[in-house]
């Protein structure tokens, strides 16, 4: 002010405004980034039998939708309502073959009266599962719930914008190699599917089940988690690798075409 000859201690208004934006950068606030950190808390079971029961509209099956269950059906429904609805469902000729798949019920090995696929993707896992030859090789399996039973948090930018989310892997399988319990964990996707989302789905469950992993076994406990995203095409390989054993033997011992493209993308 002195040097442009300006008296006294005050500018009019229109000069204030010239220098506070000629300075304005000064105050703006540093951008900042969003570090997630994973909080740790020793693990607890969750029990299948607390699942919440799930519905389908019927209109589903004639779609995508496919409904597996065992000839002895009538013997595992969970009330009369159930049953009927089930009777009249595959007794109605109006719905495709495609949309029920009957299976011995030796090779059924999950503890669901009844498990429902939505997508063909699900379906084709389902019937590999149920598979003898892969069927032997396995004590059990289950086809989780969208929500509320095994979730994983996640997060991505998507838009400049940071999203936060959780979801629930699509199965889990319970095996015994050597003596050592382990659990696939399998997420299920459309071949090529890597999308923001699923990138961070993949790596936030890696991260989820290596932590896991660690605590078990600082726990002393003989169980291990193996945790894959998995589409139609990469199927014969994976359950090639488990009847072989080759599964078992680490997290890192297999990988398929989409987890590939996912761990491409991250890096």
């Amino acid at each position: 002010m002195d040097k442009v000859g300006i008296v006294g201690d005050y500018l009019i208004e229109e000069n204030a405004q010239r220098i506070y934006n000629s300075f304005s950068t000064l105050f703006r606030q540093k951008s900042k980034t969003v570090v997630q950190k994973i909080k740790h808390s020793d693990p607890y079971e969750v029990f299948t039998v607390e699942m919440s029961n799930t519905s389908t509209n019927l209109s589903s099956f004639r779609n995508e939708a496919t409904l597996f269950y065992t000839d002895d059906y009538n013997e595992v429904v969970i009330n009369e309502e159930q049953a009927q609805i089930l009777q009249t469902f595959l007794e109605d000729e109006s719905f495709t073959i495609k949309s029920r798949k009957e299976i011995n019920p030796y090779l059924f090995r999950t503890p669901q009266n009844f498990v429902i696929t939505s997508h063909a993707p699900e379906k084709k896992f389902v019937v590999e599962l149920c598979n003898k030859d892969n069927a032997k090789n396995l004590i059990s399996w289950i086809k989780s719930r969208d929500v509320g039973f095994y979730e994983i948090e996640y997060s991505y930018r998507f838009h400049n914008h940071q999203k936060q989310k959780k979801f629930n892997p699509d199965f889990f399988i319970k095996c015994e190699r050597n003596g050592k319990i382990f659990y696939l964990v399998v997420e299920i996707k459309d071949d090529d599917d890597d999308s923001i989302e699923n990138k961070a789905k993949y790596k936030y469950g890696k991260i989820h089940f290596e932590k896991l992993n660690s605590k078990l076994e600082e726990l002393g406990k003989n169980e291990c988690y193996i945790f894959h995203f998995l589409s139609p095409k990469s199927f014969p390989a994976f359950f090639k690798y488990f009847n072989d054993g080759r599964l078992f033997e680490s997290q890192e011992n297999f990988r398929c075409d989409l987890e590939h493209l996912l761990e491409i993308e991250n890096e």
